[in-house]
């Protein structure tokens, strides 16, 4: 009984999403003391969407190299996960939005075209994943064409973010962080995909 109650608190499905939530609600106020809070909170909420992502990436890899009891619980609440990366991303895009409004013409001088066009794939595959997160829209959709749609967007995020952090390094402390994380993940996908490989070969 005393582990069935360990289990009942622990923080998993829609209450995941219920915690993003929280939390961004949370970055709000607390950049709003900040000496430019729109800039804190862009920021911050970046950092924040990394920390949902890079779980959500890798929890099918953890299962397949190492099947415990943490990697079971990401893998279960994995579409949790993402959608609390889509309500961070959310604050972060509604921060840009109101920095764009705020600083007009000297907003966008300072943003590359590149970006614009990352960013709007980006939340357009962030989008297009949330509304296809359901079971019922799975089951429209088809299994090869929601794999194909879900696997291209979490690559594409990878490489947004990537792209994103692998400028400031030497800069920034958190982007060695995020480079860190975001290539150890890849590590960890390409170490299932030679293990599943190596394994085929030997059936073969």
């Amino acid at each position: 009984m005393a582990h069935a109650a360990r289990r009942a608190t622990v923080v998993e499905g829609p209450r995941l999403v219920a915690l993003a939530a929280l939390i961004a609600a949370a970055q709000v106020a607390l950049t709003a003391a900040a000496a430019d809070p729109l800039r804190a909170l862009v920021r911050l909420t970046a950092q924040t969407s990394l920390a949902w992502f890079v779980p959500t990436f890798v929890a099918s890899a953890l299962v397949a190299l190492a099947p415990g009891p943490t990697a079971k619980w990401l893998l279960r609440n994995r579409r949790y996960l993402g959608l609390g990366m889509a309500v961070s991303h959310g604050a972060h895009l509604g921060g840009i939005v109101a920095l764009a409004a705020r600083d007009g013409h000297g907003f966008w001088a300072t943003v590359a075209s590149s970006s614009v066009i990352g960013g709007s794939l980006g939340y357009a595959l962030i989008a297009a994943m949330v509304v296809t997160s359901t079971d019922g829209a799975r089951r429209r959709l088809g299994p090869r064409a929601w794999r194909a749609l879900h696997l291209t967007g979490m690559w594409a995020l990878w490489l947004i973010f990537v792209g994103s952090y692998a400028g400031r390094v030497g800069r920034a402390p958190f982007a060695a962080v995020a480079i860190a994380a975001l290539v150890g993940g890849l590590g960890l996908r390409l170490a299932v995909t030679v293990r599943r490989r190596a394994a085929r070969a030997q059936r073969a």
